[in-house]
């Protein structure tokens, strides 16, 4: 997690009482995207996925890249419904996306939501979230706590 991410985190869990939801998204099978086009066309699927969210999500949602193929997204005051819209608008405009390789690229996407007070939790119930959306496949997503 990124210094920058930590300190959103603060923020967010200094209005305690506030809804927030949390997505965690990663891009599906990048690292044989990688071993088969290069790590060039790698870092230009990022950037190309990277920029698709940052437009698809609202503008007060805070998008941050976590981890090699991981972006997290802080949805300020979005419950169960507003959130998992977000999710869906990103899930769809990534699969649309125009790359220079005869390829889709998918990503899958884990939904929490909780109170500020709890944002840390609710970011952990995000993660668990997309580690359930990928066992189910490629190109899905999945609301923590729902089965």
């Amino acid at each position: 997690m990124t210094l920058r991410l930590d300190r959103d985190l603060i923020d967010i869990a200094a209005d305690r009482r506030a809804t927030v939801s949390v997505m965690v998204l990663e891009i599906d099978s990048l690292g044989s995207l990688v071993e088969t086009l290069g790590r060039q066309a790698g870092d230009g699927i990022l950037l190309t996925v990277g920029d698709a969210l940052a437009r698809k999500v609202r503008s007060k949602d805070i998008v941050h890249r976590s981890g090699a193929e991981q972006f997290c997204v802080l949805l300020r005051g979005a419950a169960i419904k507003e959130a998992m819209r977000v999710a869906e608008r990103v899930r769809a405009a990534s699969a649309r996306l125009v790359l220079p390789f005869d390829d889709i690229v998918t990503v899958s996407i884990g939904v929490a939501v909780g109170r500020g007070a709890d944002v840390a939790k609710t970011l952990d119930l995000a993660r668990s979230a997309l580690t359930e959306a990928q066992r189910g496949g490629r190109d899905r997503i999945r609301l923590a706590g729902v089965r």
